[in-house]
């Protein structure tokens, strides 16, 4: 049986449509979320990063301080010293921090007496 040429070009198009599905499906059941805590050290001036030192997040990582990717409008009103309160998607390659809260220090800080 031969195959013929307008079966094949009908075919290719849908074969690249499953793939790109099952590609857009396995990135995202990768993603997992956990609730992250912690205080903003410094403002990394690009890449819209802020390096954090978090508390423990349970069933993932230790305290520990390191960079997480957030969007555009808590990296501007980002400071250091700040507390913050996020959930963290874990993606393949990459941590990001979504649905996040900001207290800034003075806030954050308790009275002094």
């Amino acid at each position: 049986m031969k195959i013929k040429p307008v079966w094949l070009l009908l075919a290719l198009p849908c074969l690249a449509v499953a793939i790109a599905l099952l590609g857009r499906a396995r990135d995202t059941a990768a993603a997992t979320s956990y609730p992250l805590q912690g205080t903003v050290v410094s403002v990394a001036s690009d890449d819209r990063l802020l390096l954090i030192e978090h508390d423990d997040i349970p069933g993932f990582m230790p305290p520990m301080t390191m960079y997480f990717r957030v969007d555009a409008a808590t990296h501007q009103a980002a400071r250091a010293g700040d507390r913050i309160a996020a959930t963290m998607i874990r993606q393949t390659e990459s941590l990001v921090l979504q649905d996040v809260k900001l207290a800034p220090a003075a806030a954050a800080a308790p009275p002094q007496k």
